[in-house]
């Protein structure tokens, strides 16, 4: 039977999806323990900072959890630095000429080939986080309501924290546009992509910060709450375009050694 190269079969695509799986699953099994780890270390070194300096001051709320902020703050660092590293790991196991070969050879649709990789890298590890997050926060909650029960200590809620609804989903946006540029930097630079990828988005921000400012400057533009609506519908928008830009990369990707 001859290989259509052209259609998508979700059969075919689940059989790939399942062979990366069972090529990963040791590391992967050895990232999510590294995970949960530095989710309780951060969490449990966070809350005995906090708790204790919270029971001896008499300001201290009785509304809400008092390590609320910096928890959120700690635990959206991580979770964006990880979406990074793992977005660059898009051509994992196809980096040397033999891997190369062994993965352009596959009788699956280009497609086929990045969507499977997209699934592990980006919402799969999504999934991933917010069950090590929220395991290793059952451990804090467990511990130091026991330790301090005069105070509020309750689940971190990712989707209704203090800063507001708008504050959240522009820490969304933050993470899907940033790792979508390291989704493309994992597909354009078939070697030390975390790294290169970095160098160029450093350079990219300083350029584009240089180019606000000097329109600012020059035409002394104010940025009102429409301009920064228009931002977000741009930057959301871009998402999207920076995982067509990979996709395509990698369906022409050639064996270079």
């Amino acid at each position: 039977m001859q290989f259509d190269n052209s259609n998508f079969s979700f059969t075919r695509f689940v059989a790939y999806f399942k062979m990366l799986w069972v090529e990963r699953w040791r590391s992967n099994i050895v990232k999510v323990a590294l995970l949960f780890g530095l989710c309780v270390v951060l969490m449990m070194w966070i809350s005995f900072l906090v708790y204790p300096a919270a029971v001896g001051s008499e300001f201290y709320s009785n509304t809400r959890d008092e390590a609320e902020e910096p928890l959120f703050v700690c635990m959206s660092l991580l979770f964006l630095v990880g979406g990074c590293v793992l977005g660059s790991e898009m051509l994992k196991g196809a980096r040397s000429k033999g891997e190369r070969i062994t993965m352009l050879t596959m009788p699956v649709t280009g497609f086929e080939k990045w969507l499977a990789r997209w699934m592990m890298c980006v919402p799969l590890y999504i999934v991933a986080f917010l069950g090590c997050m929220y395991a290793a926060d059952t451990l804090r909650v467990g511990v130091f309501s026991g330790l301090y029960p005069q105070l509020n200590v309750y689940y971190l809620n990712v989707f209704g924290f203090s800063w507001g609804s708008d504050g959240v989903s522009l820490l969304w946006l933050i993470y899907f546009y940033l790792t979508a540029i390291y989704v493309l930097g994992g597909v354009f630079f078939p070697r030390k992509a975390m790294l290169k990828t970095t160098a160029f988005t450093f350079v990219l921000f300083i350029v584009v910060e240089l180019l606000q400012i000097s329109l600012a400057v020059a035409f002394f533009i104010s940025v009102s709450s429409e301009m920064l609506s228009v931002m977000k519908i741009f930057f959301w928008l871009s998402v999207p375009v920076l995982w067509g830009l990979s996709y395509w990369r990698m369906k022409e990707l050639e064996v270079i050694d």
